[in-house]
């Protein structure tokens, strides 16, 4: 009997604080400000570079591919996520900051010389340049780390 009201209680909690996190409509995503004209190939091709060249510990020996194509996606950025100095400068619609994204399996050497094995990397572009980066790491994506 006592399980069973651990159960209930816990599955009552979780439908709770399920309910209080909201994702932006499709309506909102198509109204969006992404801060401009999307990137072109080359640009977002130039903005990978910078990436790997500030990120990596041995940018030269980075391995990049895009398995999906130069493609863009829409994304967000919770408010909360934005560190103080980009929150000013960036418009900010319904708590979100709206963003493209980018993906890619990147593979580079470590610090002691050995491939470390490709990682999803994606890049959230604000306008025609990228602000934020994030890796997909054990099973899900990690919170966005802005340059």
């Amino acid at each position: 009997m006592l399980k069973r009201i651990i159960f209930t209680s816990a599955l009552t909690l979780m439908m709770v604080l399920s309910g209080c996190a909201t994702d932006p409509t499709k309506e909102q995503y198509d109204a969006a400000f992404y801060g401009g004209a999307a990137p072109t190939d080359i640009q977002m091709r130039a903005e990978w570079a910078r990436f790997i060249q500030t990120q990596l510990k041995d940018p030269q020996s980075a391995q990049i591919e895009f398995p999906e194509g130069m493609q863009m996606w829409r994304g967000t950025v919770s408010a909360n996520e934005l560190p103080s100095n980009l929150k000013d400068t960036l418009k900010l619609d319904g708590g979100f900051l709206f963003v493209r994204t980018s993906k890619a399996l990147i593979n580079a050497k470590n610090s002691f010389g050995g491939y470390t094995g490709s990682i999803r990397t994606a890049l959230a572009f604000y306008g025609d340049r990228a602000i934020a980066y994030s890796q997909f790491t054990e099973g899900s994506w990690r919170p966005w780390k802005f340059f």
